[in-house]
């Protein structure tokens, strides 16, 4: 099969996430629009996947590990307050073991690909690039936040995100990109600058709407 090109693959989720803004900012299709929002990760996971180079039995390990321990960690969550503070899942995100959505597993794979191999290039130390990747991806949480309570993906008691949500966030993933550092296998994936900036610019544009009252 034939490899289309990682600008037709960009082009191709750029188009899908813009679709998804307008779908779920129209409360006509709203309601459906969300029921898609599982489907819209898969789609972004296996391209990310599809373009991960040199893909060795040890790269799906550390994929397999960093899934499941990113999900556990929100499992732990929800039912102990840590290490995320008090919060709990709608069903907008589909199916749930531990009352937790299972395309969480593959929400926390996207996260943890997408910002190691972003950082691969920024720094020579392992520990600080998982740091960076960590901080990329608490960044990106302060937007996912508002739409993820607009949407009733989840909800934080009387709507307010806990701080120690976002030391959290850090911590597990500074954990999962440290494990991700250590183990041997190709960081390199031509695709993760474009999956991050999608992922950034569909949230922040609903910030924005949001803010502006649409």
């Amino acid at each position: 099969m034939k490899k289309i090109s990682v600008k037709q693959a960009t082009a191709a989720l750029m188009l899908v996430y813009s679709v998804g803004i307008i779908g779920l900012l129209w409360p006509v299709s709203k309601p459906y629009f969300l029921l898609l929002t599982p489907l819209n990760l898969l789609l972004t996971l296996c391209l990310l996947l599809f373009y991960q180079e040199n893909k060795n039995q040890i790269f799906w390990i550390v994929s397999v590990a960093v899934a499941a321990l990113g999900f556990g960690s929100e499992v732990l969550g929800v039912h102990t307050g840590w290490p995320f503070g008090e919060y709990r899942y709608a069903s907008a995100l589909g199916w749930k073991w531990g009352d937790v959505p299972l395309i969480l597993a593959a929400n926390w794979l996207i996260l943890i690909l997408s910002t190691n191999n972003i950082c691969q290039t920024l720094h020579s130390n392992k520990a600080v690039r998982a740091a960076l990747a960590a901080t990329l991806m608490v960044g990106l949480d302060t937007f996912i936040e508002p739409v993820a309570m607009r949407n009733d993906f989840w909800q934080w008691p009387n709507g307010v995100v806990a701080t120690q949500n976002y030391v959290g966030w850090w911590v597990v993933a500074f954990g999962l990109q440290m494990l991700t550092e250590s183990l041997p296998f190709t960081k390199k994936n031509p695709l993760a600058w474009p999956v991050y900036g999608v992922l950034l610019y569909f949230f922040v544009v609903q910030c924005v709407a949001y803010r502006l009252g649409l």
